[in-house]
């Protein structure tokens, strides 16, 4: 198999994770049944993410390089403190955030699981694959109009399962010419831009190679568009949690009392 970002040929026996590891151990731990439950299946118990033939071992080493700094520097302390701010000189957040929207986005293209895209929508999504997996080598220092937004929701008027969950997801908004890849994690939203819009503001939240700062503000003041996307997942997930079976219930009931 080839692997998914350098091209070379792939040995490796490991099965990478489209999100990664340390996201679905935390949880773990911190979940009342010991337990995670899929979206899309709820009746379905899971203790880890999708995993899949993706990297060589090389890419997924240099990946996780990426994902250690983010984890000890972002997500843990965001999961464990009330207040948060980080200031980041450098582009380490910055790159743990497109490799994590570049595999979300590549994961979901290869798996034909992104449909009803013109020729131009397709040859764009390809140029932003190209675009972050460039600056992910090495290759590059310039993600051009690529954008990508660490948008912190810990405290935020969102349904707080929703903030506690994880989730992945692509979207094209006609009406205001947008395509993004978005991804949730356990208190924040990670968007990238693969076509970006001038009527969309995500300025506050925009990552850069040099100097940011990351924080939670007391208004989120979101664009419609996204406000509207997230509340219809909200509802996606609610009717889906509906589905869940009597015999899941008594599991769930008999898991707590432990």
């Amino acid at each position: 198999m080839q692997c998914k970002l350098c091209k070379k040929e792939n040995n490796s026996k490991e099965l990478s994770h489209i999100i990664p590891k340390f996201v679905f151990k935390k949880m773990v731990k911190t979940s009342k049944t010991g337990f995670l439950r899929e979206v899309n299946s709820v009746n379905k118990r899971t203790q880890d993410g999708i995993k899949c033939e993706f990297l060589c071992d090389k890419c997924e080493d240099l990946l996780n390089n990426m994902e250690t700094i983010f984890a000890k520097n972002i997500f843990n302390t965001m999961y464990t403190n009330n207040e948060f701010q980080y200031n980041c000189n450098d582009d380490s957040i910055l790159k743990f955030c497109i490799s994590l929207v570049w595999r979300v986005l590549k994961y979901l293209h290869v798996n034909n699981q992104i449909n009803d895209l013109n020729l131009d929508e397709i040859n764009r999504l390809k140029d932003t694959l190209d675009i972050w997996g460039n600056y992910l080598l090495g290759n590059s220092d310039d993600i051009q109009n690529k954008n990508i937004y660490l948008i912190p929701i810990k405290h935020s008027q969102f349904d707080k399962e929703y903030i506690k969950s994880i989730g992945m997801h692509f979207a094209i908004f006609d009406e205001v010419n947008w395509c993004m890849v978005y991804v949730k994690l356990p208190n924040m939203i990670i968007i990238g831009d693969i076509i970006p819009s001038n009527k969309i503001d995500l300025n506050k939240y925009k990552l850069n190679s040099k100097q940011c700062t990351i924080k939670e503000y007391e208004q989120l003041d979101l664009p419609d568009t996204l406000n509207n996307l997230i509340y219809g997942l909200i509802q996606s997930a609610y009717e889906n949690s509906q589905q869940l079976s009597e015999k899941q219930l008594q599991k769930i009931k008999k898991s707590m009392s432990k």
